[in-house]
């Protein structure tokens, strides 16, 4: 019995570490969201200061760079890659000027009071928090303009833009 009893634990640990290794080599270990911005300091003090993102590092590749590798049409880039801790998960987010796209206006996007989700594509970033209002305080510190949404069920919901217009909602729920 006991002989039994160690094959047959055995051979589940051999199952573990067999079918471990085959999930594993499948499995993400990271999400990163790479977002191309206009100003790549502009959305650096933004993500970082209203966010409360921070700088992980940055890279950057030179013309012949990508154009070796086949890359972003032979352009230049660089990228600083960020992160935000979320209760024990980690948001990476990596921020990429690519060499010309200049800095675009945009005061109209930035201020318009249009807070839609039709548009299709990866447009928006979501934030679930406990408390919106650190959010709110940090948006009103950097003159972010924003909409606060209050639920029938009491959930609240700050949304706004980043420097470029891409909408960022952060939510209580």
């Amino acid at each position: 019995m006991k002989k039994l009893l160690i094959i047959g634990v055995a051979f589940l640990s051999l199952l573990t570490i067999i079918f471990g290794f085959k999930q594993n080599e499948t499995m993400v270990n990271t999400l990163d969201i790479g977002v191309p911005v206009s100003d790549l300091d502009h959305s650096y003090e933004f993500y970082t200061k209203v966010i409360g993102m921070e700088k992980i590092d940055t890279w950057e590749a030179t013309r012949e760079l990508s154009t070796e590798l086949g890359i972003n049409s032979g352009k230049a880039f660089n990228i600083i890659n960020l992160q935000l801790d979320c209760d024990g998960y980690v948001l990476k987010y990596k921020l990429n000027k690519t060499e010309g796209n200049d800095h675009v206006d945009t005061s109209q996007t930035a201020a318009t009071e249009y807070y839609g989700f039709e548009e299709l594509g990866a447009i928006y970033l979501t934030l679930n928090v406990k408390s919106v209002d650190p959010f709110i305080e940090r948006l009103k510190d950097h003159n972010v303009k924003y909409k606060l949404v209050v639920l029938q069920n009491g959930y609240r919901v700050v949304l706004f833009r980043d420097p470029d217009g891409v909408l960022i909602e952060v939510a209580s729920f």
